[in-house]
């Protein structure tokens, strides 16, 4: 775990807290300990806040493993396909823009996934490079936050969006200086008061465009707003998405009072700002 801390007022504020998942591997293998017969060495708990800290990462490790299980990815091996209630859910989804359709009554739409899919691309340069030679992750942070942002403030009409947090942040596969490389966000899921933004990173072969992109990353970004509309899902893989981030807010939210209190505090700021 790794927390942000600012200085306000005076005192210190937690402002971001980041749960990293790390994998030891066997130097000669390069297999996890797991599966060579070796273990990292127990963690000793020192300070006061230590077994909390603890209990917190024992409670995400139970979501992640309960998440691996349920996985509806169409790429996984054990992938599950969403439950008849949530079935059920879309199809009363889908039937309320038919209705909406029949009437004319287009400020009640459901949004279509589709229409806020939008894609940036770019060529990898050397000075965005890492250690090891290989694209630098922060650079893929960044570029996905701000295709997410702009994809949340476009679905939102302008109204004011902020960023709450990161669900996934997954690495597949590390990104080579002079890849070619896209970046592909999709407003997935939408409640009133917040949404998600999925973002995969993929790398194209010039030489060969119908070569099927090879995937590096994939991150789902969480932001608050206000009176944001209803999003629909239409293909398969479009409902995929859409139930697992369905899924994500049942269980990690955000609650509306969350997001509220973080837009009161904001406008408190600007507030000070602006005399």
């Amino acid at each position: 775990r790794t927390d942000a801390i600012q200085q306000v007022d005076g005192g210190e504020t937690l402002v971001n807290v980041c749960h990293t998942v790390m994998v030891a591997l066997d130097k000669d293998s390069g297999k996890p300990f797991g599966k060579v017969g070796r273990s990292i060495p127990d963690l000793l708990l020192d300070a006061e806040d230590d077994h909390g800290r603890l209990e917190l990462a024992n409670q995400h490790n139970k979501i992640r493993r309960r998440r691996a299980v349920e996985i509806m990815q169409l790429r996984s091996p054990i992938s599950h396909p969403p439950t008849q209630e949530e079935f059920d859910e879309l199809h009363r989804l889908h039937q309320d823009r038919r209705a909406a359709l029949d009437c004319g009554d287009e400020a009640s739409l459901p949004l279509r996934v589709e229409d806020y899919t939008f894609r940036s691309s770019t060529v990898i340069f050397p000075e965005s490079r890492n250690v090891h030679g290989k694209l630098f992750g922060g650079f893929v942070m960044e570029e996905s936050e701000k295709l997410a942002q702009y994809t949340a403030r476009f679905f939102a009409g302008g109204r004011p969006v902020v960023p709450l947090g990161i669900d996934e942040a997954l690495f597949h596969q590390p990104i080579a200086i002079g890849d070619c490389v896209t970046f592909t966000a999709r407003l997935i899921q939408s409640t009133g008061f917040a949404c998600r933004v999925l973002v995969m990173v993929e790398t194209r072969d010039p030489a060969d465009p119908s070569r099927v992109p090879q995937r590096s990353n994939r991150l789902m970004f969480v932001y608050g707003g206000s009176d944001l509309p209803q999003v629909i899902p239409e293909t398969y893989s479009e409902i995929l998405m859409h139930v697992d981030a369905q899924r994500r807010q049942r269980v990690e939210g955000p609650s509306q009072e969350y997001v509220e209190s973080i837009l009161a505090e904001l406008k408190s700021i600007e507030k000070k700002e602006s005399t």
